[in-house]
């Protein structure tokens, strides 16, 4: 009678341990692939002391680099937020072709760089887009110059450059 109590609480406690086994594994994989959903302020900003020196110096666009790693734990949406805050962003819409200054943005915009690789980078761009008025309606500066930063964001995701 004591083995069948010693089996039964044997198998008991390994139940229990699978149990929690279970649970614990189901709760890592519910988490989000992406944690950070906040998207990135740069710590320094153009029109500021420090990024006058910084931009006498040669070294603004140093500044501008996201701490290693953390490009890939941000959302999607986080990173279309950071792409479009990135100091230097704007240099794309001096290219006579969207796409092109897009792609070339792309080289040093590490939150670009990493929205790129995602599979729901034009989804996530197309919904921003959906959110602002036609460029018509627009009546604001700030506005207007997103809407023009989603526009060649949404153009050079549609025309990736030849391998």
């Amino acid at each position: 009678m004591e083995g069948t109590r010693r089996k039964f609480a044997e198998r008991a406690v390994f139940l229990a341990l699978s149990a929690a086994l279970a649970a614990g594994a189901w709760a890592v994989t519910e988490r989000s692939a992406y944690p950070v959903t906040e998207p990135y302020q740069f710590p320094v900003q153009p029109g500021t002391p420090e990024w006058v020196e910084l931009a006498e110096a040669g070294l603004a666009r140093n500044a501008c680099r996201m701490p290693a790693g953390l490009a890939e734990q941000m959302t999607s949406e986080a990173l279309l937020e950071t792409a479009l805050d990135y100091p230097y962003v704007t240099d794309m819409l001096a290219f006579s072709d969207p796409a092109q200054g897009f792609w070339s943005n792309a080289n040093y915009n590490d939150a670009l760089t990493e929205l790129v690789t995602r599979p729901d980078a034009a989804a996530v761009v197309e919904r921003a887009f959906s959110q602002i008025p036609p460029l018509t309606e627009i009546t604001d500066t700030e506005t207007m110059v997103r809407w023009y930063k989603l526009s060649a964001f949404s153009q050079g995701l549609a025309n990736p450059p030849e391998a």
